[in-house]
């Protein structure tokens, strides 16, 4: 079956209709999730991206949000664009690029209207650690009240001691 190597920033409202597009390629394509940094690549290549420039930046909105209703792919633009995609970029990283964290990843970002500059978002994305919370997180997917008012309530605790050098 076919392979490919689809490069993506979370900043990109196009990437988002993208990864629905995926969807088009023949069944069993092996596709391989590369998260990249799009200004990272603006500024090698001494470009502006489409949002720094008024008249494309109004035309790419107005473009994406016709053909997410055209697809019918949900979509509502973040409360702020252009936002920083680096948290996200590294929270795909993170999760090791899955095809899952990567649609969950973009999906928050490019169907709710959230702002992406709040850090309670990217808190709200990585809840659970390790493989020995795949129990617990199968539980929260079942019923995500588990996350009840005390362990909110942890979630908020002071810290009463520091050691030197820890941070």
């Amino acid at each position: 079956m076919p392979s490919l190597v689809w490069h993506f920033d979370f900043i990109s409202p196009y990437a988002y209709l993208g990864l629905h597009a995926l969807r088009r390629l023949p069944e069993g394509s092996q596709i391989q999730y590369r998260p990249v940094l799009f200004a990272g690549l603006l500024n090698h290549f001494g470009q502006k991206g489409p949002a720094e420039i008024a008249p494309k930046r109004k035309w790419t909105y107005r473009s994406c949000i016709w053909l997410a209703r055209q697809n019918q792919i949900p979509f509502r633009m973040p409360a702020t664009h252009p936002f920083n995609p680096l948290g996200f970029l590294r929270l795909a990283v993170a999760a090791g690029s899955t095809p899952t964290a990567i649609e969950i990843i973009f999906r928050t970002l490019w169907a709710t209207g959230l702002n992406p500059g709040d850090p309670l978002m990217i808190e709200g994305l990585e809840i659970f650690w390790g493989s020995d919370a795949v129990d617990f997180a199968a539980a929260y997917l079942k019923n995500p009240g588990i996350l009840d008012e005390e362990m909110l309530h942890a979630d908020a605790l002071p810290i009463g001691a520091f050691r030197p050098g820890a941070t």
